[in-house]
C-alpha cells in the first residue's frame, strides 16, 4: 500500500481531545468496557473522538473497530446495501430480506464476531438520530444480547431521538 491518507495520519490521539470531559469519560470507558452515546453538533469531533479511544483500547483496532454509518442503510436501496462489500458477506442469498432485516443481520453478525485481540471489540453507529423507533428496538435487543464481547458507540447530534431503553443502557459522552 501507498501512503496512509491525511485523515488518518493526523487524526488526534484520545489525549489531543480538546473537551476534558468527552476525553475523561472516554479513557474511563477504556478501562471499563460500556456502551456509550457520543452526542454534540455536526463537526465537533464525535467520530473522531470514538477512533481515537478505540486505537487505544485495541491491540487491533483494524479488527476490533466497525463503524456503521446508519446513513448507508436508510438513505439506500436494498439492493445498495446487498452489494456494499462491508455488508455482502452478511447477506449472501438472503435476497428477499427486507430493509429492516438485513440491518438486523449485519449488526447481528458483526455483534455476534468474537475479538480479534483483547475482551471485546466496539461498533460505533454513527449518525443514529437517523434510526427509526422499530429498528431501535431490535438494536437493543442486540445489545442485551452481545454485551460480553462487543461494546456498542451510539454518535448522534440528537440524543433526544433515540429511545429510553437504549440511552438507559449507555454512558453520555
Amino acid at each position: 500500500m501507498g501512503e496512509p491518507l491525511w485523515t488518518d495520519a493526523h487524526a488526534p490521539t484520545l489525549p489531543e481531545i480538546p473537551q476534558d470531559d468527552a476525553r475523561d469519560r472516554l479513557e474511563r470507558a477504556i478501562d471499563e468496557p460500556m456502551n456509550l452515546v457520543v452526542h454534540g453538533p455536526p463537526g465537533c469531533g464525535k467520530t473522531a473522538a470514538v477512533r481515537a479511544m478505540a486505537r487505544e483500547a485495541h491491540a487491533a483496532p483494524d479488527n476490533d473497530f466497525l463503524v456503521v454509518n446508519v446513513a448507508d442503510f436508510f438513505e439506500r436501496t436494498k439492493k445498495e446495501i446487498r452489494n456494499d462489500p462491508r455488508f455482502a458477506s452478511f447477506l449472501q442469498g438472503r435476497s428477499s430480506m427486507a430493509k429492516r432485516e438485513m440491518i438486523n443481520r449485519v449488526l447481528k453478525e458483526s455483534a455476534s464476531y468474537a475479538p480479534v485481540s483483547g475482551d471485546y471489540k466496539t461498533l460505533l453507529l454513527d449518525n443514529a438520530e437517523a434510526i427509526r423507533e422499530d429498528f431501535q428496538q431490535a438494536l437493543r435487543r442486540v445489545m442485551e444480547r452481545y454485551h460480553r464481547n462487543t461494546r456498542f458507540v451510539i454518535a448522534t447530534r440528537q440524543p433526544t431521538k433515540l429511545i429510553p431503553p437504549i440511552r438507559s443502557r449507555c454512558f453520555p459522552v
